[in-house]
């Protein structure tokens, strides 16, 4: 009797052996592969409703894998949405028959090309049939009363994708499009961390419109609408359980190609818990720009309240020259360094800059600010964008004024008389509306103080204003001795044109600005003469400036004409004074016509009585 449990318990046990190995091999056979497939792909179109092909599929029971070859998918409009080269990943065949966990290894995504797009703003997408489908599924999963833990569990150890390309666009705006690149990317994962590699990662937007800086040589070459960065990134993250997620950027390189815009590195620590981030250690490096920040508090979003953000102390070594080529063409040759420190904050679409202070190397330049910029995303039509500093004070001495504009083109007679103004110093506001600067405040010099309103007009390349002074030895600024102090009121517009650009307007090849100054001095002083009430009317054409200056006197008018053709006036200035005697007529007229009233009255009263 006991031979004959164990005989048939032999016979049990190898059979179900001889079924494993044989349902083993014919897994591994292609006729039984290829009949798997084709059913599996009608299951799936019916399922979805659309057609998916695969041209062949490997499945190693024995070595433990599954590959993909081939595979397509086709939105609901019958367009090619999804083409997958291989789609291959490897598991663990003992565990999943004993522990009932698939863990899946040496996942690989290999020339992956999508076409995502949508017809209008307002409608789907084309893969969204895919989305409602699971959702679909989901739904009848909650519905089930009978609860069960699921047959299987998937861990996934590591992947990787390779030669991906992502296009999206919004068929309602023709020729725009949103592409995403991908050489290398890999990812490995272990019980308590994930780390994620990734190399050639390319985002290119086109707007199909002209560049903006096109025709365009002093604007920067940075467009939103055409962009074309290539990016490589290291990241890990921890995990714990009762933890909250930390996030190590390792390493950060980006350059968007098309302007120049570059970060040579970036890394940093971030830790997120419950609707709050905090951002430590943050080191950005780009070309010769240098920035830290200890740490940025954040408030993450959700349905009630929108992203802010808190840093502590901005630490950083600039060089404008860094940021000419993407924003600033005419910061090319600004190579002085500066130090910069400034507290950021902001919420949703406003972002503010407090205790900004900005100076140079040896302290000769030192600008103190807070300021604020909002909206920072898409402006709507009829809305506009506001950037508003309030510099509190600001001081540029022993030449450190000359050596910065000495970076830009400036004119050698303008210089000169910027160098004549001395250590200088400043407060005031400065608000940059479209395609326009304006300047509010006091400007102190050696000379003397002057109150003014500047606006520098981009568009049409004018600076206008108005000045005003109570006191201001007006001969130490243009090199004439003997004009002491002035007293004035004053209002100005000129041509800030570049001279190639202003001969092409104004067909003018001189040395002075175009435009006109008009203003009362309600004191003037040269040599021991003082005058009052003093009214001048100056315009230039480039070439020449001729102005007229005189005081109006109960009898006379006291005129003096003059002209110059550059701004060394105490060689090129030419005066011819004059008196007119054109209201004398009419001053006398006046006492007769007064006369003849006194007379008329007395008559009329001697009349009466």
């Amino acid at each position: 009797m006991q031979r004959k449990i164990i005989k048939w318990t032999a016979i049990t046990l190898g059979s179900i052996v001889v079924l494993i190995v044989a349902a083993t091999v014919a897994l591994n056979l292609p006729p039984v592969q290829r009949y798997i497939k084709d059913t599996a792909l009608q299951m799936l179109c019916r399922e979805f409703n659309t057609t998916i092909t695969l041209d062949e599929v490997d499945v190693s029971v024995i070595n433990g894998h599954v590959g993909l070859y081939g595979l397509t998918i086709n939105d609901l409009a019958g367009e090619k949405m999804l083409d997958v080269d291989t789609l291959y990943a490897g598991f663990d065949m003992w565990k999943a028959l004993t522990q009932r966990k698939a863990e899946l290894e040496n996942i690989k995504l290999i020339g992956a090309t999508a076409s995502i797009y949508k017809n209008r703003p307002d409608s789907a997408a084309n893969y969204q049939f895919l989305l409602d489908a699971v959702k679909k599924d989901e739904a009848q999963d909650d519905t089930d009363s009978t609860k069960h833990e699921p047959a299987f569990q998937f861990d996934i150890k590591d992947a990787q994708a390779c030669n991906l390309d992502i296009t999206w666009q919004d068929r309602s705006k023709p020729g725009t499009y949103t592409r995403i690149k991908l050489e290398n990317a890999k990812c490995d994962r272990s019980s308590d961390e994930t780390r994620i590699r990734v190399n050639g990662l390319t985002l290119v937007t086109e707007n199909n419109k002209p560049r903006k800086n096109e025709g365009k040589p002093n604007r920067g070459a940075f467009d939103a609408g055409h962009l074309d960065i290539l990016a490589d990134a290291d990241v890990v993250m921890h995990h714990k359980k009762d933890h909250p997620t930390e996030i190590e950027l390792k390493e950060l390189q980006a350059e968007d190609r098309g302007s120049g815009l570059k970060l040579n590195s970036m890394h940093c620590n971030a830790v997120i818990d419950e609707g709050h981030a905090t951002v430590r250690d943050i080191e950005i490096v780009s070309r010769s720009t240098t920035l830290s920040i200890d740490s940025v508090n954040f408030t993450l979003p959700d349905s009630t309240h929108t992203l802010a953000y808190q840093s502590s102390t901005v630490k950083g070594n600039v060089l404008l020259a860094d940021i000419s080529q993407p924003f600033a063409p005419v910061l090319k040759k600004f190579k002085m360094p500066l130090n910069l420190s400034v507290k950021v904050s902001g919420e949703g679409q406003t972002m503010r800059f407090g205790d900004i202070v900005v100076t140079n190397p040896d302290k000769r330049l030192c600008v103190k600010a807070n300021g604020i910029i909002t909206p920072l995303g898409h402006v709507e039509e009829g809305q506009q964008r506001t950037i508003h500093f309030n510099i509190t004070s600001m001081y540029a001495r022993k030449g450190v004024k000359e050596q910065i504009l000495a970076y830009f083109p400036v004119k050698e007679s303008m210089m000169g008389l910027i160098k004549s103004t001395g250590d200088i110093s400043y407060h005031g506001t400065l608000t940059v509306p479209k395609k326009h600067v304006v300047m509010n405040g006091t400007l102190s010099t050696v000379a003397g103080s002057l109150a003014f309103n500047f606006d520098i007009d981009n568009a049409n390349k004018y600076l206008s204003g108005h000045a005003s002074t109570n006191q201001f030895a007006l001969g130490r600024i243009i090199s004439v001795p003997d004009f002491k102090n002035i007293a004035f009121d004053a209002t100005f517009n000129f041509s800030i044109a570049s001279k190639k650009k202003a001969q092409e307007l104004h067909r003018h090849t001189g040395k002075l600005p175009l435009g006109w100054v008009k203003g009362t001095a309600s004191e003037a002083t040269y040599k021991k003469l003082t005058l009052h009430h003093i009214v001048w009317d100056i315009t230039s054409d480039g070439d020449i400036a001729k102005g007229v200056a005189g005081i109006e006197g109960n009898i006379a008018d006291v005129m003096c004409e003059f002209s110059f053709v550059n701004t060394d006036f105490e060689k090129s200035l030419k005066c011819k004074p004059s008196f007119k005697f054109n209201k004398l007529a009419d001053k006398l007229k006046g006492v007769k016509d007064k006369v003849k009233d006194k007379i008329k009255e007395k008559f009329t009263r001697k009349k009466t009585s």
